[in-house]
């Protein structure tokens, strides 16, 4: 059974909400959210990148410049995201592809293990599923749809999304577990960039492997991780100590998140 899977990024969308300027190339550690999304897509083991641009696509064009993606631009952007996945599904279904992994152009806080693993979970069974993540039980992005659900993706119009596809063919899911919130986390205005600027230094302890339900069922809430105002899983000192990641006093620049009012010590 052909496996071929590609990436498909949706960056089309005119970010009304961040008023005159267009987040995705809004500056996020080394690069912008749009070229980070897109950096991490890559890293996965998807045999195509395909990006769907629309508002300020010269600008947005320009900033994956020298990558290794192949543009799709939607003229009716304007009408909704059901526009961009009927473009692009319809692009990939052209050139036989076998699966799609959908991913959103304004979700930075997925890393390339996040795509590597929802990646894997399709390429190591090959079943024609759906495949749908989780994250401590919220269903988030990417998501996978193989190649019966295509037709019904090409049909999307407007700012119809594929809820309606996920709830009409519930059987067919296969559900995809993390233990962070990563893929929950979208930026939709100036509030919600300032917060990812604020945390873009802390890193998640982010289980992804097999036994990661296993070991995500052993760690328990205020002990081991608690929930910050971002509503982010924040690791304790506790949980560290345990992991032999950080000093008991936690540091200044802890790169896990930890902060020390007093001074910075290492151990």
């Amino acid at each position: 059974m052909a496996t071929r899977l590609a990436g498909l990024i949706l960056a089309a969308g005119s970010s009304k909400r961040m008023g005159d300027r267009n987040k995705l190339l809004l500056p996020y550690k080394q690069h912008s959210i749009i070229k980070t999304v897109v950096l991490n897509v890559l890293a996965s083991p998807v045999d195509a990148v395909f990006v769907i641009l629309g508002h300020q696509q010269g600008q947005v064009l320009d900033e994956l410049k020298g990558l290794d993606v192949e543009p799709i631009i939607n003229t009716n952007y304007a009408e909704g995201m059901g526009t961009s996945l009927s473009l692009g599904v319809q692009k990939l279904e052209s050139l036989g592809y076998a699966a799609c992994m959908v991913c959103l152009g304004d979700l930075p806080l997925l890393d390339e293990r996040h795509y590597h693993h929802m990646a894997n979970q399709y390429l190591q069974s090959g079943e024609e599923k759906i495949y749908l993540p989780f994250y401590l039980g919220e269903q988030g992005h990417p998501l996978i749809f193989t190649r019966p659900w295509f037709k019904s993706l090409v049909q999307l119009s407007g700012d119809r999304g594929a809820k309606g596809l996920l709830k009409k063919y519930k059987g067919s899911i296969v559900k995809v577990n993390f233990v962070d919130r990563a893929g929950l986390i979208d930026i939709d205005n100036d509030q919600e960039y300032l917060q990812l600027q604020e945390r873009k230094h802390l890193i998640e302890d982010q289980v992804t492997e097999k036994s990661g339900e296993n070991q995500a069922s052993k760690l328990k809430e205020q002990e081991d991780y608690y929930f910050n105002d971002q509503g982010l899983m924040v690791f304790t000192a506790k949980y560290h100590l345990k992991r032999g990641y950080c000093c008991e006093s936690g540091c200044l620049h802890c790169p896990y998140g930890f902060k020390s009012s007093s001074k910075e010590k290492h151990s």
